[in-house]
């Protein structure tokens, strides 16, 4: 337990050391997002208490689901970007390939769940899920603090 402690005590300051990277104007933005991303894969691997093999096996699986939602993901932010400015026509078009897109990234996580079964038990399953979504909760916040706003 103690040692579960530190090792996320250890994530938090590495990520509290990436967002104040992030903050600086002479250094850009290129590298703290690998930082933030080698902290994040700390945390699963510690948190899944990935062995060996299991890693072996499921970090290929789990950089293919990534980049895959991470792409659907942008495609529905370049979307939104073109916003109100468009025509009635267009907005209806545009709302159609937000919902498809929607619908792909439901698609793909169903997709890649089947497969992170195959490598990992539904209980780590289960705990990928609940990482994802508290370091995402964690980052933000770190974020938002560094930024001067509260993000709940």
């Amino acid at each position: 337990m103690k040692a579960s402690f530190f090792f996320v005590l250890l994530c938090v300051v590495g990520l509290n050391q990436a967002t104040q990277a992030q903050n600086k104007p002479d250094r850009g933005n290129r590298g703290n997002g690998a930082q933030v991303e080698a902290i994040k894969v700390g945390l699963i691997t510690q948190r899944l208490e990935l062995s060996t093999d299991q890693s072996k096996q499921f970090w290929p699986v789990y950089d293919s689901y990534a980049k895959e939602i991470q792409q659907i993901r942008k495609d529905l932010r370049q979307l939104r970007k073109r916003g109100l400015t468009l025509t009635d026509d267009e907005l209806k078009r545009e709302m159609e390939k937000m919902f498809d897109l929607m619908e792909k990234e439901v698609a793909t996580q169903r997709k890649y769940h089947r497969e992170f079964l195959k490598v990992v038990s539904p209980r780590q399953v289960a705990e990928l899920y609940k990482t994802e979504v508290e370091f995402k909760t964690l980052l933000l916040k770190r974020l938002g603090a560094r930024m001067g706003e509260e993000v709940d």
